[in-house]
C-alpha cells in the first residue's frame, strides 16, 4: 500500500470558460465519485496478493484510458495485515475517469501465471520479503473464488467488518529470503522558478501529477513500487524527486524513462490542460470534502500553505505549458 499525493482528494464542481489564446475549453465537470470497496478472505497473504492484483487491475484501465492520477483519479488499495481484509478506495475527479466507474466497481482481475508472478515481484519490492506457496494449484483456486466474489460497497454495508478477527495462511506464507535482492531508484523533475515561493506550489502539484502517473505505468507494467517523493528548492533549481524499488533482475529504466517523457508530451495536449486548468479552478475549503490539496502536506514538503484564491491564480495555461516544456527529467 502506497499513500504518495499531493491532494487528498480533490473538488465536486468545475467552472467553465474559453481562453481564446490557445483556444482551450474548459466544461464543466461532474461531482467528485468515490468508491470504498471491500473483500475479504482468510489467508492474509492470498489477500495480499490479491490487492496487488486489483490495483493492477485498476491501473491498467487508468492507463488504457489516458488518465493522470491526481488529476484524473486517485486508487489506494489497503491489505490489512492478518486479517485477509481488503479495501480498495477509488477516487474520481474529471468527466473522463467517471466513465469508467460501473468497469471500476466491478472490477475483476485475471488470474493467470503472469498476473500472479507481477504482483509477487510487487510484494518483493515492497516487503524485501518473497511469497513461498506449496500448492500453486490450490492458490489459483482460492484467487479465482476471491474474484468471483462480488466487491462490497461500504456505502450499503449492513456489517460489521472487524479487523481484529486474525487468520493463519495455509499453504503459503510471505518469508525473508537471503538472496533477495531489491534495488532502489531514484528520478527526479527538476526546474527553473523565481527567487521567491510563487510557482512552488504549480512545480509541487504538476511534478507530482507526472511522479505519481508514471509510478502507476511502472507498477503494473515494470514491477517497480513507489517508495516516496520528496521537494526541494535551492535558489531558482527546484527538484521534485521520486524513488522506487524493484527486483534487480526486473530494472528497466529505459522503459521507465520513456513513460515519463510519454507522460509528459500527453499532458500538454490542449484537452489534457483544460482538465488540469479545471481542477486548481475547482478547489475550495469550504465544502465539507477532502477532496482538495493537503495543506499539512504542501507545508511539510513545499513550505507554503495556500488557498483557492491562489490556486485559480496559478491556473493559467501559459504558465502551466512553460512549466511543463522546461521539466528535465533525471536519475539521481
Amino acid at each position: 500500500m502506497a499513500k504518495l499525493g499531493v491532494f487528498g482528494y480533490f473538488s465536486k464542481k468545475m467552472l467553465g470558460w474559453t481562453n481564446s489564446s490557445v483556444h482551450i475549453t474548459c466544461v464543466i465537470i461532474k461531482l467528485m465519485k468515490r468508491l470504498l470497496l471491500l473483500k475479504q478472505t482468510n489467508s492474509p497473504v492470498t489477500a495480499h496478493l490479491y490487492e496487488h492484483m486489483t490495483m493492477n487491475a485498476l491501473k491498467r484501465l487508468a492507463c488504457k484510458a489516458d488518465l493522470f492520477k491526481q488529476i484524473d483519479y486517485f486508487f489506494l488499495g489497503t491489505n490489512y495485515t492478518k486479517t485477509g481484509l481488503i479495501t480498495i478506495d477509488i477516487d474520481l475527479y474529471t468527466d473522463e475517469s467517471t466513465r469508467l466507474e460501473k468497469s471500476l466497481q466491478n472490477i475483476k482481475t485475471p488470474i493467470t501465471e503472469e498476473t500472479i508472478q507481477l504482483a509477487m515481484q510487487q510484494i518483493a519490492a515492497e516487503t524485501e520479503q518473497i511469497i513461498v506457496c506449496d500448492d500453486a494449484t490450490k492458490l489459483k483456486h482460492s484467487l479465482n473464488t476471491l474474484n468471483d466474489k462480488a466487491w462490497q460497497s461500504l456505502e450499503t454495508a449492513d456489517t460489521i467488518n472487524t479487523t481484529n478477527h486474525l487468520f493463519k495462511n495455509e499453504n503459503i506464507k510471505q518469508v525473508d529470503e537471503p538472496a533477495l535482492t531489491v534495488d532502489h531508484i531514484t528520478y527526479a523533475l527538476t526546474g527553473t522558478l523565481p527567487d521567491d515561493d510563487t510557482l512552488k506550489p504549480l512545480f509541487y502539484y504538476l511534478t507530482s501529477a507526472i511522479h505519481s502517473t508514471v509510478a502507476d505505468i511502472a507498477n503494473h507494467q515494470l514491477g517497480y513500487y513507489e517508495t516516496s517523493r520528496s521537494f526541494s528548492c535551492h535558489g531558482n533549481r527546484a527538484m521534485c524527486t521520486n524513488e522506487f524499488a524493484a527486483m534487480r533482475h526486473l530494472i528497466n529504466n529505459v522503459e521507465l524513462e520513456r513513460s515519463y517523457h510519454n507522460i509528459i508530451e500527453k499532458i500538454i495536449k490542449p484537452a489534457n490542460l483544460s482538465r488540469i486548468i479545471g481542477r486548481l479552478k475547482s478547489f475550495s475549503y469550504t465544502n465539507g470534502t477532502l477532496d482538495t490539496p493537503n495543506i499539512d502536506l504542501f507545508e511539510k514538503n513545499v513550505g507554503v500553505i495556500i488557498g483557492p484564491k491562489i490556486w485559480q491564480n496559478l491556473a493559467d495555461e501559459g504558465l502551466i505549458t512553460r512549466l511543463l516544456t522546461n521539466f528535465k527529467l533525471e536519475q539521481i
